[in-house]
């Protein structure tokens, strides 16, 4: 074969692969742009729910438009849903928003809603520990329930149970929704510990409507008092890392493909 048949037979090869190349960068921006969309969409939509649900999708799109749209609702004070203003704080302690430190600091110290301060802890505590312990410090002789549980989950997450006490008041003593979030952190912190040295108490009388019974919290915290739980936690935690890795892999990858899904039948459509 000569060269110049070489060439003629290459050639279509080579334009094949760049249209390639091509049309997965292209379909990759559409479905970007679409996901943006989609997220804004909810952000801005009316109704509460829908933007609680845009402050999750931004999580796991690290979609920084959305970020900036939460960060000037909050900073400017536009969001008047306590329940959003939660999703919003949340979601830029898990992106991470590095920028939002000072925000969710002052949020922490002086929101109305003690539910969106809670969670303004654990988000800063997620984004700069240090700087979240210096202003718990600061607040610790004026704090309320919903602080103190959010002071105490940030501790419990960064494996330090030194407050596992006031959650475990805040799981018996609270008004409903403070021991349901009180019950939460313990639930999602304090339980994987307590499995991993077999004393997690099993067939129990758990809860009623997500709150922890009395009889329930008692035994926990008679079983949680005669454990070590930071060596505990030092030995389990990187296998339970592990698997929560695997989890969130896994619903990257269905996350994914439903996006991509969702893209292209956006495109057809237009």
């Amino acid at each position: 074969m000569t060269k110049t048949a070489k060439r003629r037979l290459i050639a279509p090869l080579v334009v094949a692969a760049i249209l390639a190349v091509s049309a997965v960068v292209v379909v990759a921006g559409l479905w970007r742009a679409a996901a943006e969309r989609q997220v804004m969409h909810l952000l801005t939509s009316p109704h509460e729910e829908a933007r609680k649900q845009g402050a999750w999708q931004a999580v796991k799109r690290s979609s920084r438009p959305a970020a900036d749209f939460m960060y000037a609702s909050l900073s400017q004070d536009r969001e008047l849903s306590p329940g959003v203003r939660e999703s919003y704080v949340y979601a830029m302690g898990r992106m991470p928003l590095k920028s939002a430190l000072p925000l969710l600091l002052r949020l922490a110290r002086t929101d109305e809603s003690g539910f969106v301060r809670q969670a303004a802890w654990v988000a800063a505590a997620r984004l700069d520990f240090e700087q979240f312990r210096a202003a718990a410090r600061e607040v610790e002789n004026r704090a309320d329930t919903w602080d103190r549980i959010g002071i105490a989950a940030a501790l419990i997450e960064a494996d330090d149970c030194s407050q596992l006490d006031l959650l475990f008041d805040a799981a018996a003593n609270g008004d409903d929704f403070q021991r349901n979030i009180a019950g939460a952190v313990l639930r999602r912190y304090l339980r994987p510990l307590m499995q991993a040295a077999g004393r997690w108490p099993v067939n129990a009388d758990i809860s009623v409507d997500g709150i922890w019974s009395p009889a329930f919290i008692a035994e926990v915290r008679r079983r949680a008092a005669s454990l070590n739980l930071p060596q505990i936690a030092a030995y389990s935690r990187p296998e339970q890392q592990g698997t929560e890795a695997l989890r969130r892999a896994i619903g990257r990858i269905y996350g994914a493909r439903a996006r991509l899904v969702h893209a292209l039948y956006s495109i057809e459509a237009q």
